[in-house]
């Protein structure tokens, strides 16, 4: 082997040593803040087992329309968004309507819109308005072990299944709020499973 390979060899072992404890560190990270998240839920009511998440049945008014939300989204959006909320959503009986500041590409030479997050009884929808609009439904059973990173201020659609959107910024109360929601709708699905 030559010099200039042997050398080659030896930055590459050592950048992958650096980025596996990189990695490591990043593990180390993401599990205290899934300790942090489990505390949290716990203190809300919602009771995640593994490897069936079991949440205690929640409120009403926790797991109920926020009419304040879907009535203050259609004054903020943009007639596009409003169109796209109405053709996604239609009848479905929402339950709450977020504006993330997270953003994504709609087709839009170097121009990104904002994500809606929508709840609904059954699903969270991702929404986009543009060119190449963002229409993205997951349903809850779907989403069983999403979680809120409180340190990104991410909530975070887990199992990634590969969403073209699979996070988006909210703040806590809100990222919170469709956790709640969305183990609200799975807990009597968990309890019929046991």
């Amino acid at each position: 082997m030559s010099h200039a390979a042997e050398r080659l060899l030896q930055q590459t072992v050592e950048h992958l040593r650096l980025k596996l404890a990189q990695t490591e560190d990043r593990i180390r990270v993401l599990d205290s803040e899934n300790e942090d998240l489990l505390r949290h839920l716990k203190d809300a009511g919602v009771e995640p087992r593994h490897p069936l998440l079991h949440a205690e049945r929640l409120q009403t008014p926790l797991a109920g329309p926020d009419e304040v939300a879907i009535s203050g989204a259609s004054a903020r959006m943009t007639p596009a968004e409003s169109r796209l909320y109405g053709e996604v959503c239609g009848g479905a009986e929402v339950l709450t309507v977020l504006q993330s500041t997270t953003r994504t590409a709609v087709g839009l030479w170097l121009i990104e819109r904002r994500v809606w997050v929508v709840v609904t009884r059954s699903e969270v929808i991702l929404l986009a308005a543009g060119r190449r609009p963002l229409a993205q439904r997951v349903a809850f059973p779907h989403l069983y072990a999403s979680l809120y990173n409180a340190v990104t201020g991410e909530l975070v659609l887990a199992p990634d299944r590969g969403y073209r959107v699979g996070r988006v910024q909210l703040p806590p109360a809100e990222g919170n709020r469709v956790l709640t929601q969305i183990y609200g709708a799975l807990a009597p699905q968990n309890e019929r499973r046991e």
